[in-house]
């Protein structure tokens, strides 16, 4: 019987589809995209709420070559997950535990019992070349994610047998494909049906999330217009004094696809959109068929084969 190669899963839920690529990875240590799967009756609600009959067959459907022993990640943002980023002096380790928790703990008030704490952080030198003075902060990112709607959601996968490897949010991996890539300074704008998702990293670490709702009474130029100024606003109040170079802005998600989208960021606020496509050169993936707006559209997911 031949031998059958590990796959690599990953399901990103998004707003108004489910996005799941099928990949593995190759001698080279490069993962090659074998499928891609995008699921507009599978929706977030499906994952957050009970589970139709339909659903079950859906993921099935999607799923049909999955075998044991593969790895699936599933993305999670709202509602699933609230992240909390901030910044502290460099201090012990099991100092930072315990006032990454205290903060975590302030931050919901929800009742402890309901809700799963965890965080990352990556330590950063700043100098002060003036004063010759240098500090060391930590970036953190606090992670709480509601107990109940994790488990609701990895009992849609166990009903077909299919063991859930990893649950993460997805700045996790957007932040590994800037670092893997040497992109210092980004912005990544998440364009969904509803809400934008404004992500601001520095050497990998994410700084600020910022989040916009979808004004469905304004037209699209206006909305367009308030998310344009949301990103000069990200940009002014927390990109650091000395980082004087304008982040690179990456349009990701369904939404960056719309009629028009790119051209009014590029022609009327002549914004400088960054090419997706070079953040997944082939010295990581293998996708000669992967056209553009797929590209945009499964990002996330690809940037998930990465954690």
């Amino acid at each position: 019987m031949p031998f059958k190669e590990n796959h690599i899963w990953v399901a990103d839920i998004g707003e108004a589809s489910v996005k799941i690529i099928q990949a593995k990875r190759k001698s080279d240590d490069t993962l090659e995209i074998v499928r891609t799967f995008r699921k507009k009756s599978l929706t977030k609600d499906a994952f957050f709420s009970a589970p139709r009959k339909e659903d079950f067959e859906v993921l099935a459907d999607c799923l049909t070559d999955y075998r044991r022993g593969d790895q699936i990640t599933i993305l999670l943002k709202d509602p699933a997950v609230i992240i909390e980023p901030f910044m502290i002096k460099a201090v012990s380790e099991q100092s930072l535990e315990d006032i990454v928790y205290w903060k975590m703990k302030k931050l919901s008030a929800e009742t402890q019992k309901k809700w799963h704490y965890d965080y990352v952080a990556g330590q950063r030198l700043e100098v002060f070349e003036q004063l010759g003075l240098e500090e060391r902060h930590f970036d953190v990112v606090g992670i709480y994610a509601e107990k109940e709607l994790i488990k609701t959601c990895q009992k849609l996968f166990k009903a077909g047998d299919y063991r859930v490897t990893k649950i993460i949010p997805q700045f996790l991996g957007l932040g590994k494909i800037l670092e893997k890539q040497g992109i210092k300074n980004a912005l990544l704008v998440d364009l969904g049906s509803s809400q934008v998702t404004i992500y601001q990293y520095y050497e990998g670490v994410l700084r600020h999330q910022a989040k916009l709702a979808i004004d469905p009474s304004r037209s699209h130029e206006e909305n367009l217009a308030n998310i344009s100024n949301s990103i000069e606003n990200q940009i002014r109040l927390y990109q650091d004094k000395r980082e004087r170079e304008r982040s690179q802005l990456y349009l990701i998600g369904g939404g960056a696809l719309n009629p028009g989208v790119r051209n009014y960021f590029m022609d009327h606020e002549k914004w400088e959109l960054a090419d997706l496509c070079q953040l997944i050169k082939e010295d990581l993936w293998n996708h000669q068929d992967l056209a553009q707006e797929s590209v945009s559209l499964f990002f996330t997911a690809m940037a998930g084969l990465l954690v």
